[in-house]
C-alpha cells in the first residue's frame, strides 16, 4: 500500500519514490543482517524434502562466488552489487524472494553493495507504483 499511496503521504511522485525504496531497502537490511549474524549456518544446511542442503546446490554455490567482490578485483562496478542488482530485478533463485536477503546475508557480499544494488532496484517499482498512485 505504501508505494501506491506515498505521492500524497509525502509530496510527490519522487519522494514517495525514494521513501518507499529507502524503507524497502532498510526492511530488507535487517533480513540481511539476520542471515549475516544469525543463520549463515542453518540457511547453508537447510534443504527441503528429497534434496540436498542449500549449501551444496549449484546455484548456492554460483551466488556465492559472484557475490564475493574480491574475487573480482579488476571490475569497476563490483562484482557483488551487480549480483545483487540483478538478483533483485529479476529474482531468479528457486526460493521465495523475501528469503534472498538472508541467503545475500550468508555470503561475502559488502554490505554497502547490498544495500545500493537493493535501493536502485527496488526504486524502480517505487516509481512505477507512486506514479500510478498519483493518478487516483
Amino acid at each position: 500500500i505504501l508505494p501506491t499511496i506515498s505521492p500524497v503521504l509525502f509530496g510527490g511522485v519522487a519522494t514517495g519514490a525514494c521513501v518507499t525504496a529507502l524503507s524497502s531497502t532498510l526492511a530488507s537490511s535487517v533480513n540481511f543482517g539476520i542471515g549475516r549474524v544469525y543463520l549463515s549456518e542453518q540457511v547453508k544446511n537447510f534443504s527441503l524434502p528429497n534434496q540436498a542442503p542449500i549449501g551444496e546446490s549449484g546455484w548456492f554455490k554460483a551466488v556465492y562466488r559472484r557475490f564475493d567482490s574480491d574475487k573480482f578485483p579488476n571490475q569497476t562496478i563490483p562484482e557483488g552489487f551487480k549480483t545483487m542488482l540483478l538478483m533483485r530485478l529479476a529474482p531468479l533463485l528457486p526460493i521465495p524472494t523475501d528469503a534472498h536477503w538472508y541467503v545475500a546475508g550468508t555470503t561475502n557480499i559488502k554490505y554497502w553493495e547490498f544495500f545500493a544494488a537493493h535501493f536502485i532496484g527496488t526504486f524502480k517499482v517505487a516509481i512505477l507504483d507512486a506514479f500510478f498512485g498519483s493518478l487516483l
